[in-house]
């Protein structure tokens, strides 16, 4: 990193965070290494693992076991976990799994907030049962421990017992009582209707004896359910500890599991855009398309490891006063993680050792003949292990991002020219041969990286209905009472429910935090009952086309739904001194599955189908 700071800085010795955060238009830092559940981007593999957690634990289903390769994530979504779940639900979370069996089962009880017994009762308990161990001595005994009038028998044998801790004495229950303990309050749980999780975080690090002793209380339970939901958490090295035969009994009883993979190359991209969205970035700091490439092939989607080279990138950013990151400074950052050292020779394995040779050799030569440490195969290679192999280090990676960056291009522009000879892009074309596009034009938008649009993810669904005239009657509704964001309907199937549907979405926003605190807005204002709306993710709709003003893109979704019933909404996104752009979308989705029915219409009615991302512009307030 020291390659590339000023001698200013580097004379200072250090960085001042203000300025760092000043520069970039930021509240907090956005790539910050601690699991923060506001900073929680759900990917697809990521919605899923919390969705089986949550079924798991509604349903009782006792064992649920979640894993995952190394910064994947576990840890945030395991504190995810804990927010989303309901009032009545108890929940004792085991960060830290290097215990003994009598540890775990105390800090199960601590974090179930059993507490101990109280000190006054355990003084008295230690009383009763020295008390009794006196009169059980023969009277020899008895008047041997009597040597001072002051202090009684009795207490003197409680004193010896306390110096070497017996258990009745020193206060520390044992493991029956804990369990026993723990039973008692998971009956008075069940009986007020509620539940009880206990999750334990780095789960692979467990020993067997303690894995068995948390397949024991699993056996806590009643003759119709569970009354402890476990949640098992680790590394993929999990899977296979599970799989071994002392383990056999844990494993059958393990009923939900899921896998938790890395992030894809476009959800990085969305992940990247999002923390720094929630850090409160306005497109004050972007980073280019090659960039994304570069982050993507350092980390392999594992958000830590994006988290690291992204802080690094926006320390460099600072150091040069830029901020538009490209794939040049991402490669330099690289390489300030990974460092300038060449690996070294492997040894060389000689047949035999020498007879007379040092042990210390002897032993140096039979560690490099052992095999590799088995890992999962579906582990991502970290930066340090690729590095180490060699090919894809020094020139040799130079050449490879050199021509991939080639390609990269090539490919836009053979994209931006098949796009730009489509019909809704022509049509743009046609109106922007004027010099200022009139009112009622569309007017040619640039490249897409040069548009400052966010990713508008997230709807609240008002309502659903049977036939799209209600739907509308209550969007119509709705829209009388002067909201601020886009009322929309979206048709969808589900076989499931009887066929067609229509739903009515409020939206959209870049956060979940933005919709909700919107969702309180409007239970605050009285247009909403508590409980009657539900936050939705719908990252997709169809683009229908841009226009230069709101009120032709409105114009042009009234011909599409007087002439083939296809619903369509507008949304900003461009806004600039130049003038303004404007997106008419159709359908917002959660899946591309989602998405069909509606495709299949637009296909039908000849309009152009583009299932993108929705995108729109998200002024800073």
């Amino acid at each position: 990193m020291s390659a590339f700071l000023s001698p200013a800085i580097r004379a200072n010795g250090c960085l001042k965070r203000t300025m760092y955060l000043d520069f970039f238009v930021l509240q907090e830092k956005p790539f910050s290494l601690t699991p923060d559940p506001r900073f929680l981007f759900l990917s697809d593999s990521h919605r899923q693992a919390l969705d089986h957690m949550v079924y798991g634990i509604q349903e009782r289903e006792g064992f649920i076991l979640v894993a995952g390769d190394i910064g994947t994530g576990k840890t945030t979504i395991c504190r995810e976990l804990l927010e989303r779940l309901d009032d009545n639900v108890a929940t004792a979370l085991i960060l830290n799994p290097l215990l003994s069996e009598q540890e775990l089962l105390e800090a199960i009880v601590e974090d179930f907030a059993l507490g101990k017994q109280p000190a006054a009762a355990a003084g008295n308990a230690g009383e009763k049962s020295s008390r009794k161990l006196f009169d059980s001595l023969d009277e020899e005994t008895q008047n041997a421990l009597e040597l001072n009038p002051l202090m009684p028998g009795e207490r003197v044998l409680r004193n010896i017992l306390d110096k070497v801790q017996q258990p009745s004495s020193a206060g520390r229950l044992t493991k029956k009582e804990l369990i026993d303990r723990l039973n008692r309050f998971l009956l008075e749980l069940v009986e007020q209707g509620g539940n009880a999780v206990l999750i334990i975080d780095e789960a692979q690090n467990l020993s067997p004896e303690v894995l068995e002793q948390v397949r024991i209380l699993s056996n806590l339970e009643t003759t119709k359910q569970k009354l402890l939901q476990i949640v098992l958490v680790g590394q993929l090295e999990l899977k296979h500890k599970l799989e071994s035969p002392a383990l056999r009994q844990l494993n059958q009883r393990i009923t939900i599991r899921y896998q938790l993979n890395p992030l894809t190359f476009e959800e990085t991209k969305r992940y990247i855009e999002h923390r720094l969205f929630v850090a409160g970035s306005n497109s004050s700091v972007t980073f280019d398309e090659g960039a994304y490439e570069q982050i993507f092939d350092y980390s392999r989607g594992v958000p830590r490891l994006v988290n690291l080279i992204c802080e690094r990138c926006l320390l460099a950013g600072f150091v040069d006063q830029v901020r538009r990151l490209d794939a040049d400074m991402v490669l330099r950052c690289r390489e300030s993680l990974e460092g300038n050292i060449e690996p070294r020779p492997r040894p060389q394995i000689p047949d035999q050792p020498e007879p007379g040779a040092p042990v210390e050799q002897r032993n140096e030569e039979r560690m490099v003949e052992l095999p590799a440490e088995k890992r999962p195969e579906q582990a991502v290679d970290q930066p340090w292990e690729r590095k180490q192999r060699g090919f894809f280090s020094g020139a040799w990676r130079t050449v490879a991002i050199t021509l991939m960056v080639v390609i990269t291009i090539a490919a836009a522009s053979m994209l931006t020219w098949k796009i730009a000879t489509r019909g809704p892009v022509s049509a743009r074309q046609a109106a922007t041969q004027t010099s200022r596009p009139e009112a009622g034009q569309t007017r040619q938008v640039a490249a897409p990286v040069e548009i400052p649009a966010v990713r508008l993810a997230f709807s609240l669904q008002l309502g659903a209905f049977r036939n799209i005239e209600d739907a509308l009657e209550q969007a119509r509704l709705f829209g009388e009472q002067g909201l601020e964001r886009e009322l929309y309907v979206v048709p969808l199937h589900v076989a499931q429910l009887g066929g067609r549907w229509y739903r009515l979405f409020y939206g959209g926003f870049p956060s979940n935090d933005a919709v909700r605190a919107e969702l309180d807005r409007l239970v605050e204002r009285g247009l909403l009952r508590q409980g009657s709306a539900r936050v939705v993710e719908t990252s997709l709709a169809y683009n229908l086309g841009d226009f230069g003003d709101m009120a032709s893109a409105k114009k042009k979704g009234g011909e599409y739904m007087r002439s083939w019933r296809i619903p369509s909404y507008v949304m900003m996104l461009h806004k600039d001194e130049q003038g303004e752009t404007w997106r008419l979308y159709a359908g917002a989705f959660e899946n591309r599955d989602q998405a069909a029915f509606l495709g299949d219409r637009i296909e039908e009615a000849g309009l152009s189908k583009s299932l993108v991302e929705r995108l729109g512009y998200w002024p800073l307030h």
